[in-house]
């Protein structure tokens, strides 16, 4: 149930996204125009869990979730409220915005997906993310001659040693309507 006293928040997000979504579009991180073309594969982990026939149809790259050790896991009714000129891809500053962020922990966002009549095929937890989210993560693998190594599709980032399997990094599910016919035919 949507609490109207959260309306100005989501309306400051609608505004932020659409600051910033020609930025993500534009960035080599995304690449899009090179993904549609097929020059720019999925990460590993898109490609091992979407398989062929679902990775063509993704269109974009999947959203991805980062856990950061210094903000609250658990859910909290209000947002956390920040102003920021700047997004999490290479590209230019845009005019300052206001963004508002609510953490949903993993067992909210499954248990959303089974009330909202879903079926679960997996929910897996990753230790490396195809971008290097924190300056102080490690690459994974050769990566492709030539290109800038932070926003490469086939390379892949992870803490260093000490911190490797304090969090997963990044989380994956696959859920589909429970009346589709090629649910669980993994």
């Amino acid at each position: 149930m949507r609490d109207p006293k959260h309306d100005p928040h989501f309306e400051a997000n609608r505004a932020w996204w659409d600051g910033v979504v020609p930025i993500h579009e534009a960035s080599r991180g995304y690449d899009r125009a090179g993904f549609l073309r097929g020059e720019k594969p999925l990460c590993p982990v898109e490609r091992a869990e979407l398989g062929p026939h679902d990775a063509r149809h993704a269109g974009r790259r999947s959203q991805r979730h980062l856990l950061v050790v210094r903000d609250p896991y658990f859910e909290h009714a209000e947002p956390r409220v920040s102003e920021t000129d700047t997004t999490y891809v290479d590209g230019p500053k845009f005019e300052r915005r206001r963004n508002c962020e609510w953490n949903h922990g993993v067992g909210e966002i499954v248990t959303a997906l089974i009330d909202a009549g879903l079926a679960l095929e997996f929910v897996h937890e990753h230790r490396e993310v195809a971008w290097q989210a924190l300056p102080s993560m490690v690459p994974v693998g050769p990566g492709t001659v030539g290109a800038d190594g932070r926003y490469q599709s086939n390379r892949m980032w992870r803490l260093p040693d000490a911190q490797r399997d304090l969090v997963p990094l990044m989380w994956s599910i696959l859920a589909r309507r429970a009346d589709d016919p090629t649910a669980n035919a993994r």
